[in-house]
C-alpha cells in the first residue's frame, strides 16, 4: 500500500524554517472522496 501522498490525495508542502514546517493540504483527488 502506498502512502496517500504518492496515491495523490494529500499535497505535502515543506517549508524552509526552523523548526521544520510541513503542511498536508487534500488535493481535488481526496476531496473527492471514496468511489
Amino acid at each position: 500500500m502506498r502512502t496517500p501522498v504518492a496515491d495523490g490525495f494529500v499535497a505535502r508542502e515543506a517549508q524552509p524554517v526552523v523548526p521544520p514546517l510541513v503542511e498536508y493540504l487534500l488535493t481535488p483527488r481526496g476531496l473527492s472522496g471514496p468511489r
